[in-house]
């Protein structure tokens, strides 16, 4: 018994010692090696741009620019890891070797890191840095693919600006768009599985549709005093939504679906100006509450909301429709339902 005890004192000693000895070994490596890639791009002679990014870790900003470039694209690249067992490494065994892709139909840059690396102590206890800056022409319109596996993306489009197609994916990360005055864009498909999307459009030319999807995460869209013309889709499977719509116009009869499994969906319509054509729709909520405000200034503007919930409270005021829904030029025209979950609705006319 005692001899027992004795391994097991010196098992446990060697095992300290050891781990004593690798902490020791990790801090006096400790360290940091970065590198940074410029690259610029020149005209396919097309009457849109094609870009595509991709990129595995890290966060992409793209911007305009507000002094004059002779280039089509400028893209910078920064990344870096630190901490532990980093001393005497080189930046070549953490990341690949950038790829990119000029003078064809496409404009393409694609960053990732190495793979297979569990094996290595200095993988366990560093810090992965990555920031992919893009700046773009206002006077260029571009087609925009990005796709993040883990990391942001944003978006800061200035006045006057004209994109074509915008495709933005993150696997894990939050997706930022802030469109401005005058923009003219057409299709906006934003979609990310675990985190945040952001669309912010004032007195933006949107010429399609608007689909946003999040699995774990929320929806923030605000359109506020432009043009739609095209459906609004917006999906999240666990997380809340909320839905601005300001004095919008519409081109054509848009049709807005907008869903959760389980979260909440939190809409509100303003409407002080001719609409110019019917928005009519549903927002179905598995498990979460729904709440809904309608506000109208215009004779020409009705409104018509039904409202149904298996399990929860529906408000005394719905099902709602507006005075003289049935002489109006325009509607809206929604149902909205929950399975689990109470509907709250509020209007002003």
């Amino acid at each position: 018994m005692q001899k027992r005890f004795i391994v097991i004192l010196a098992i446990a000693a060697l095992l300290t010692a050891g781990i004593v000895t690798f902490g020791i070994y990790g801090y006096a490596t400790a360290g940091k090696v970065e590198n940074s890639f410029y690259y610029t791009y020149t005209s396919t002679e097309g009457e849109v741009e094609d870009i595509n990014i991709e990129t595995d870790i890290g966060m992409v900003v793209i911007n305009y620019n507000s002094t004059s470039m002779e280039s089509y694209m400028d893209a910078n690249i920064n990344a870096s890891v630190e901490g532990l067992f980093i001393e005497g490494k080189t930046f070549d065994e953490f990341y690949n070797q950038p790829i990119t892709v000029n003078g064809s139909s496409t404009k393409s840059l694609e960053f990732s890191m190495k793979r297979d690396q569990w094996f290595n102590p200095s993988t366990w206890f560093s810090v992965r840095r990555v920031v992919i800056d893009l700046t773009l022409r206002t006077d260029v319109a571009y087609n925009i693919n990005v796709n993040v596996s883990v990391g942001n993306i944003l978006l800061n489009v200035p006045e006057n600006v004209t994109i074509g197609n915008l495709n933005l994916q993150s696997t894990t990360g939050t997706i930022s768009v802030d469109l401005s005055e005058n923009t003219k864009i057409n299709t906006v498909d934003i979609e990310t599985s675990t985190g945040k999307i952001e669309l912010k459009s004032l007195k933006t030319n949107h010429t399609n549709g608007i689909d946003l999807t999040t699995s774990t995460g929320s929806i923030d869209l605000s359109l506020s005093n432009g043009i739609l013309n095209g459906n609004i889709n917006t999906v999240t499977s666990t997380g809340n939504s909320y839905i601005d719509i300001f004095n919008m116009t519409y081109e054509t009869n848009s049709v807005w679906s907008i869903g959760g499994s389980t979260g909440n969906v939190f809409l509100n319509i303003e409407q002080d100006e001719n609409m110019n054509a019917n928005v009519s729709g549903s927002v179905i909520v598995s498990t979460g509450r729904i709440e809904v405000s309608y506000r109208d200034w215009s004779a020409n503007v009705g409104a018509k909301f039904v409202g149904t919930t298996s399990t929860g409270i529906l408000d005394a005021d719905l099902p709602y429709e507006s005075s003289g829904f049935d002489s109006a030029d325009y509607t809206y025209d929604f149902t909205l339902e929950t399975s689990t979950g109470n509907i709250i609705f509020a209007a002003i006319e």
